[in-house]
């Protein structure tokens, strides 16, 4: 039996959705969930659960929630145990993947480096500058790329920012202009889903693997559910049509399974008020049990 330290941020601070605060605690007490890992081989080990802060202004409770996380994510690295951060919202991958980096820094006698796959229907890439809702769950890979606006750069705070050559998303289908002038411009790989229509998923993550790994030494994912098409993962607060089919991601994950240089992973963006006869939860289960699970 595989223990993964298991964090959830209930927060909806982020977004227009509050409801996606209640996803990691959903997930937390599902039965469901927790006998279909424990029959998989994996001890799912819940740590306590991050909650905002609701005296604070809106977002020092958001950058609270950060630091948090980084001071989590940081811990399982130091103590090399395997993770899974279930998130309210994609805006905390912020502090969590920070307090990777802030982490692996550290390491002797050479620092070593992170690489990120990023799965999410958007690129996430906006600032306060540039967003049309002002909504700092679209920020986080910007802020991770040290590209953030003044605002978005207080909330990131001190720490080490991800090399662009050490990210690849995949699934895009719905962002702005602005989002994609800046990730063309740091050279980031962005894999759509027009381009998934022509090869498997397995081929991209394992190009994206192979990618973000010839600059760092390890590598994690990171998931919003709403890469994932609604008629597969409907509990989402911005479904996108048209998306990554669920059976075949949950296939093309198991390639990961056990490989020694994945750290950990994150799923963010269960809104439980949208599931339809626990679909979404359902997935979720299988996505862990595809990279965790012993059978896999």
């Amino acid at each position: 039996m595989q223990q993964i330290q298991t964090i959830g941020i209930a927060s909806g601070l982020a977004g227009n959705h509050e409801g996606c605060s209640r996803g990691p605690i959903a997930l937390r007490d599902s039965q469901y969930l927790n006998s279909q890992c424990k029959k998989n081989g994996i001890d799912l080990h819940w740590l306590p659960m991050l909650s905002a802060n609701i005296s604070l202004d809106k977002n020092q409770a958001i950058k609270q929630l950060c630091s948090q996380a980084a001071l989590a994510s940081s811990a399982c690295i130091n103590n090399k145990t395997p993770f899974i951060f279930f998130c309210g919202e994609h805006a905390y991958a912020m502090g969590i993947w920070k307090g990777v980096m802030s982490a692996l820094a550290m390491y002797k006698p050479r620092a070593k480096k992170l690489g990120l796959i990023w799965i999410d229907a958007h690129m996430d890439a906006h600032t306060f500058v540039s967003s049309p809702s002002g909504n700092v769950h679209g920020m986080p890979v910007a802020a991770l790329l040290g590209q953030g606006d003044d605002a978005l750069k207080d909330i990131y705070g001190d720490g080490p920012i991800l090399d662009s050559k050490n990210l690849g998303l995949l699934g895009l289908r719905s962002f702005e202009k602005n989002e994609s002038v800046l990730l063309d411009r740091l050279n980031v790989t962005q894999i759509t889903m027009e381009q998934i229509k022509q090869e498997s998923l397995t081929y991209w993550l394992t190009n994206l693997r192979d990618t973000v790994l010839k600059h760092a030494d390890y590598f994690a994912i990171s998931i919003d559910i709403d890469a994932i098409d609604p008629k597969d993962a409907p509990a989402v607060g911005v479904p996108e049509p048209d998306g990554l089919n669920g059976a075949s991601l949950c296939e093309a994950l198991e390639q990961f399974n056990n490989d020694p240089l994945l750290l950990g992973l994150e799923i963010a963006e269960y809104s439980p008020d949208f599931d339809q006869k626990d679909k979404t939860l359902h997935l979720i289960s299988a996505l862990v049990i595809a990279i965790f699970g012993e059978d896999s």
